[in-house]
């Protein structure tokens, strides 16, 4: 799985045992080989690779502020991923960036939807990281590609192949299915026993070869010996048993939250607020212009709407607006958010009266007021329960 760097080298933690699946190279600088194991918490006497890649990149920085020169920094990185997405940063601004990428082995903090890692790099990375619309066996997944394109979030791999078939976010389609096909298709035979395992003289069994899951997460060493608890392990049973569940993706599903206001004052604690509690913040917008284009563009799940153009006050229009371009569908709806600048009753009834029943107001979340944030916490947690 492809995941910033930048993330691994902001905490030593987040590279916790964190096996490389590719080379990493800063040239001329370093080089580490395919199954580093870039940090060991347990291992304190030594230079971890972590500490090594941030001690080179630092003197890259150093010559670079030096010189006045950035390409000391983007050439050390030239043969490495890089990828331009929207990052949410420290003063809870949506900002473009490039990033360089490493690609690690699956681990369990990564997993949707409880993994830290995956938490907080769907908050800061939201449209690299999407949230995925459920799991599906991969007969299923098959199936739906005869009508439909399909993202894969996780890497799916052979357990004994090294090179990658399908890499997180890849986009399936029918004709690419069709070449991949033949590879593919091993996903969904069962594997005996005896192409996992030896059978000993005194009948326990032995791990043949070091093993992977479908999503190339290590799972068992080799010779080791087999008990009940390795066998059954859910990833190792779904190589047993074939056709694994996999996380998907319809690429025109809605995912994440478009904030569309202009008043700093109630934006800082909101968004404060969502950063902290790892809710999705796909983009943002100062101006009515700017936010129907993108909301177009972008599709989010929900709509924080507030006040976009000179007026003090909320624009009902700019709301009915948005509500007939946003192509929201039943299976596929739109939520809108009201935040209001004062308490209104008749804006507030005439907001109900259009199927607005989400209706907040900017202030008690300028002054803190917990009960509002809560609330706003709950609405989100009945979303997040009832998919």
């Amino acid at each position: 799985m492809k995941i910033p760097l930048g993330i691994l080298l902001s905490n030593k933690e987040f590279a916790e045992n964190k096996i490389l699946v590719s080379p990493l190279e800063i040239k001329p600088h370093l080089k580490l080989p395919a199954g580093t194991i870039l940090y060991k918490k347990e291992v304190q006497d030594t230079q971890t690779p972590i500490d090594k890649i941030k001690q080179v990149l630092d003197k890259l920085q150093e010559r670079a502020q030096k010189a006045k020169d950035q390409h000391y920094v983007t050439d050390a990185f030239e043969n490495m991923d890089k990828v331009d997405t929207l990052y949410f940063n420290n003063n809870y601004e949506i900002i473009e960036t490039k990033i360089v990428l490493v690609n690690i082995a699956f681990s369990s903090d990564l997993e949707y939807p409880d993994g830290k890692l995956f938490k907080i790099l769907s908050t800061l990375y939201p449209q690299l990281y999407p949230y995925p619309d459920g799991k599906l066996k991969f007969s299923e997944i098959v199936n739906q590609l005869e009508t439909k394109q399909i993202q894969i979030l996780n890497d799916i791999a052979l357990p004994y192949q090294d090179a990658f078939i399908v890499e997180y976010k890849d986009i399936l389609d029918k004709n690419k299915y069709i070449l991949l096909r033949e590879k593919l298709g091993t996903l969904l035979k069962p594997y005996k026993r005896k192409d996992l395992f030896d059978l000993t003289s005194d009948g326990k069994e032995l791990i043949r070869a070091n093993l992977f899951s479908y999503t190339k997460k290590f799972l068992l060493k080799k010779d080791d010996i087999l008990d009940s608890g390795m066998e059954n392990n859910p990833d190792v049973q779904s190589i047993l048993n074939g056709d694994p569940e996999i996380y998907y993706r319809h690429i025109d599903s809605r995912e994440g939250i478009y904030i569309a206001d202009n008043n700093s004052t109630f934006l800082n604690p909101l968004k404060t607020f969502l950063k902290r509690n790892y809710f999705k913040v796909i983009g943002e917008s100062l101006s009515l212009k700017e936010s129907d284009r993108a909301i177009h563009d972008l599709k989010p799940k929900y709509v924080f709407l507030g006040s976009l153009e000179s007026d003090s006050e909320f624009d009902i229009k700019n709301l009915e607006a948005l509500m007939q371009n946003s192509e929201s569908t039943l299976d596929n709806p739109l939520n809108i958010f009201v935040f209001l600048n004062k308490k209104d009753s008749n804006i507030e009834n005439e907001l109900r009266n259009k199927g607005i029943t989400f209706i907040f107001f900017k202030q008690e979340f300028i002054d803190g007021e917990s009960t509002a944030f809560e609330r706003l916490k709950t609405t989100f947690n009945l979303f997040e329960t009832s998919n």
